[in-house]
């Protein structure tokens, strides 16, 4: 029965699998056998996620709490696994429903449940929810309290070995040194990006140096705030030696980032022939992209190295950028990307007027 309803499911009959599953559930749920209480417990999840995927939220979560109500005492590992897993899926559904209060207190019984577990797909279970608190309590406005949900799951997770309990330690530690920058303490956030940093540097994960990078990037951009431009720059530096040649999108948005922040922070310094530089570097090496975060920042880069190339009296490349500028993006459908064509054209035409430059 519980593979036909799988079956079932898989090939989008989703009625005809919930109606097999309730079956299942009628005829199996008092039973005494662990093996067949394992194929109720998995049956009432997947009824849930099936309801849950039909928007039927109000359904899944009826179904999830009776799970919950019928397993909460078992210490049958599959099952228990099923606990862990409708509880999380129960307070996502909350959360969805703006039921904030009761996401969080879902998230709190799973936590003081399985967080001294020895099973580690459910230690899984407990960071996820351990980190959705956070944010949920730092999307409603209770940042002490963000933190601190933040600081428990790193304390208590940090020295694990498992990658998908890492990866939450990784996104948590980032977080907090973002909501460190909000609450204005730049001195703390660029403490625990070190942090971060110093943990997972020399991580594999892809997932966990995306988060690295963006550490970096934000350590560098507080730096630059502060005034520490060289300490700035040798960031972005070393961000980029350290991931230019990677094939991760996210870590080479933060590539593009940098770079292009190292070319306005050099020519902020009046170092115009360095800033270019960088620009040609940053659009060599991301101008084929088709990432529309990345070809943003080529987009400002191409700016900025004409802006560069003004400053230094080199009117005619200056021109000539601003036209290769906007033959490459005009037709660009990215409206962040039309601003630099819209400024490239101005600029291009204020310079012209300016120097009595014949067009």
């Amino acid at each position: 029965m519980f593979n036909k309803a799988l079956s079932l499911g898989k090939v989008n009959h989703h009625d005809e699998a919930i109606a097999v599953y309730d079956g299942l559930i009628a005829k199996f749920e008092n039973s005494i056998n662990q093996e067949i209480l394992s194929q109720v417990a998995a049956a009432m999840f997947n009824k849930g996620v099936l309801l849950g995927q039909a928007n039927r939220h109000n359904e899944a979560i009826v179904v999830y709490d009776k799970l919950i109500a019928r397993f909460k005492d078992s210490n049958i590992n599959r099952v228990v696994e099923a606990l862990a897993d409708a509880m999380r899926n129960k307070g996502v559904l909350l959360g969805q429903a703006n039921r904030h209060i009761e996401e969080i207190a879902v998230y709190d019984d799973l936590i003081s449940r399985f967080e001294n577990s020895n099973s580690q797909e459910i230690l899984a279970q407990v960071v996820v929810v351990m980190r959705n608190k956070g944010v949920r309590l730092g999307e409603a406005h209770r940042p002490n309290e963000e933190i601190a949900v933040y600081n428990n799951l790193i304390a208590k997770f940090e020295n694990s070995n498992n990658q998908e309990i890492l990866v939450q330690v990784a996104m948590a530690i980032f977080s907090k040194g973002v909501r460190l920058g909000e609450a204005n303490c730049p001195n703390e956030e660029i403490a625990v990006y070190n942090n971060l940093i110093a943990k997972f540097g020399n991580s594999n994960n892809q997932e966990i140096l995306s988060y690295v990078a963006k550490a970096m990037r934000n350590k560098g951009g507080r730096l630059g705030e502060a005034h520490r431009h060289n300490e700035e720059i040798a960031v972005y530096d070393i961000l980029i030696a350290r991931f230019e040649d990677s094939n991760n999108q996210d870590i080479l948005v933060q590539v593009a980032r940098a770079m292009r922040n190292k070319g306005a922070r050099l020519g902020e310094a009046k170092h115009h022939n360095d800033a270019i530089a960088v620009y040609d570097k940053l659009i060599n090496r991301f101008d084929g992209s088709d990432n529309q975060e990345i070809l943003t920042q080529v987009a400002q880069g191409m700016y900025n190295k004409g802006f560069s190339l003004g400053q230094a009296n080199r009117i005619n490349e200056a021109i000539a950028v601003c036209d290769n500028l906007i033959a490459r993006f005009e037709d660009s459908n990215n409206q962040e990307i039309m601003v630099w064509v819209a400024k490239a054209m101005l600029n291009k035409g204020i310079t012209l007027e300016q120097t009595n430059h014949p067009v």
